[in-house]
């Protein structure tokens, strides 16, 4: 029932959270499975970040490897911009970042307010620096898995 291409990890969290023993406050951390490199500097960090400034939503982000001002809509050869915009220098583009799980903690408090990749406008970004970057790799293919062990054979 909560399982498939269908069913979002948020429905997957209200379902255990109606389970679970009820407060509101309670801080839920997801760890996903396919993200293998993980350092507990970074989710000691995150845990100060979110006691210190009350934070009740926090994600990790890294810089968009292609800026949403050069993506295009193509549909029957007709194209059309997603973001509109007539930026043609790399250097006036504004700084764009896309999200990533390899951090992602939020309170229950705010789950209702959350979208399907467990973030809204109050998530705190929690930006990763280039060596962490490059170490993250998503398995899901054979690919990754070649690619993880040779980051892994790097350390």
């Amino acid at each position: 029932k909560l399982s498939g291409p269908s069913i979002s990890i948020k429905e997957v969290i209200k379902d255990a959270s109606m389970k679970m023993e009820k407060n509101s406050n309670a801080m839920i951390w997801l760890f996903y499975i396919p993200i293998l490199y993980k350092k507990v500097f970074h989710f000691n960090e995150v845990k100060k970040i979110i006691e210190e400034q009350s934070v009740n939503s926090i994600i990790s982000f890294l810089p968009a490897k292609t800026h949403p001002y050069h993506c295009w809509n193509i549909n029957q050869s007709k194209i059309t911009q997603y973001v509109k915009n007539n930026i043609y220098r790399r250097q006036d583009l504004p700084d764009a970042w896309y999200y990533h799980h390899y951090i992602c903690s939020f309170s229950l408090s705010v789950l209702d307010e959350l979208d399907n990749e467990l973030m809204f406008e109050k998530t705190y970004p929690y930006l990763l620096d280039e060596k962490t970057r490059e170490k993250i790799v998503e398995i899901d293919t054979p690919n990754d898995l070649k690619k993880w062990e040779a980051v892994k054979n790097q350390e």
